[in-house]
């Protein structure tokens, strides 16, 4: 049957992308996404019609790979591809050779995205360092938990909610775009973005859309949940002291969440 790049999106198009940027093949994409490989090589087809450029870059920097036994992300860094010296004779070196091929495209992509996760984080760190001096406070109100590729995981007080997420979103975007303009002199053809889950813990997470009202019903539920599990506080009290006027219909949250885990 013919599909469309419509028909295909959102799941196999991100799919086949992802797996265009992991160095996959038709094969592997379709035994991963449940579909038939002429499928997935009509998505690939398509995608490459449409963004030539990318096709062009991915044959350009295996090349660039095995000539010169490493590739090279924007801001420098440089992953070594030693396995293109393996003899090509020895059993094996074909698979190596293609695992490297995957690495030589990957790297430059997915290690950016790590370099600027890093790099965001360190300026989220030392900015919220600021504000505990300037405020002469015991300790920082965002406390940075840990770092998992391009993903920055905090903790954060409940007075400097609205806050942090101002400092969060301009440290991993904008302010962290102009660091690396100037240290590095990269230039970023399309602006970086984020995207935020905010809970009371990794298991009970939302996406949050970028809106007040959104990001109250979300800190709602999570003082909800922190008051279930034990937590010494008051959730309409907390709410009303973060936010100037409550958006939510707080008696409505309160049911849903109290139908869904019992008593909050």
């Amino acid at each position: 049957y013919t599909l469309s790049l419509h028909d295909a999106l959102p799941i196999l198009v991100i799919a086949v992308v992802f797996g265009l940027i992991y160095g996959r093949k038709a094969k592997s994409m379709a035994e991963a996404t449940g579909k038939d490989v002429s499928v997935i090589k009509q998505i690939m087809e398509a995608f490459f019609k449409k963004f030539s450029a990318a096709s062009n870059w991915l044959k350009k920097n295996t090349k660039f790979g095995r000539r010169n036994l490493y590739v090279e992300n924007p801001m420098g860094r440089r992953r070594r591809l030693w396995p293109y010296l393996l003899d090509e004779n020895n059993d094996g070196y074909e698979y190596k050779a293609a695992e490297i091929d995957r690495v030589s495209c990957n790297s430059p992509i997915q290690g950016l995205g790590s370099d600027l996760g890093f790099l965001g984080a360190r300026l989220l760190v030392s900015r919220v360092e600021q504000y505990r001096k300037k405020h002469n406070l015991s300790k920082p109100p965002l406390r940075l938990q840990n770092m998992i590729h391009d993903a920055t995981i905090s903790e954060v007080d409940y007075d400097y909610l609205l806050q942090a997420t101002k400092v969060i979103d301009d440290s991993l975007t904008a302010g962290n775009q102009k660091q690396v303009e100037r240290l590095f002199g990269m230039k970023f053809p399309v602006d970086i973005e984020v995207e935020f889950e905010i809970g009371p813990c990794e298991a009970y997470m939302f996406k949050w859309d970028k809106s007040e009202k959104n990001l109250q019903e979300i800190f709602y539920k999570s003082l909800l949940w922190q008051k279930h599990h034990g937590h010494d506080v008051k959730p309409l009290t907390v709410l009303k002291s973060v936010f100037d006027k409550p958006l939510i219909d707080t008696k409505a949250i309160r049911a849903e969440f109290e139908k869904q885990f019992g008593n909050a």
